[in-house]
């Protein structure tokens, strides 16, 4: 399969907002959480909100290689990707304004809120588990 298909497959599964699990490295261990991540068309990259001062966005200062898997929908386990990136933290105001919603607001001012980032997720491998008929073998992407 060519890379145009294979970018079109994971593109399905990862655009719009997604509910994911992030795992960031915590004193050399994984530490896992559950976060909601934004896919724009035409691009591998994902991009969440969170603090600034949170301990996912300490973790990333530390090592901001992160793993992402997502794509589960309801009770349905396929199709799903594992997600390997090189995160960085953006604090510009054009990428926050962006990237923010109404569901932030419970949570920042808005904007302009010092403490709200968002999250930039390059990716180096990714990898879609059940998206062909052959369940037992992902298609892979790299960039």
């Amino acid at each position: 399969m060519e890379k145009v298909e294979i970018e079109k497959i994971i593109s399905g599964i990862i655009g719009g907002v997604n509910m994911g699990v992030l795992a960031t490295i915590n004193e050399g261990k994984p530490w896992v959480r559950y976060v909601m991540t934004v896919g724009l068309p035409d691009s591998m990259k994902l991009y969440s909100s969170t603090f600034l001062h949170s301990r996912k966005v300490a973790q990333i200062q530390a090592d901001p290689h992160v793993h992402l898997t997502l794509g589960m929908k309801g009770n349905d386990m396929a199709p799903y990707v594992q997600y390997c990136a090189v995160a960085k933290i953006l604090t510009d105001d054009e990428t926050k304004k962006k990237f923010w919603t109404d569901y932030l607001k419970a949570h920042f001012t808005g904007p302009e809120d010092p403490n709200y980032c968002v999250l930039e997720y390059e990716p180096y491998l990714i990898e879609a588990w059940g998206a062909t008929k052959d369940i037992m073998k992902p298609l892979v992407w790299t960039p």
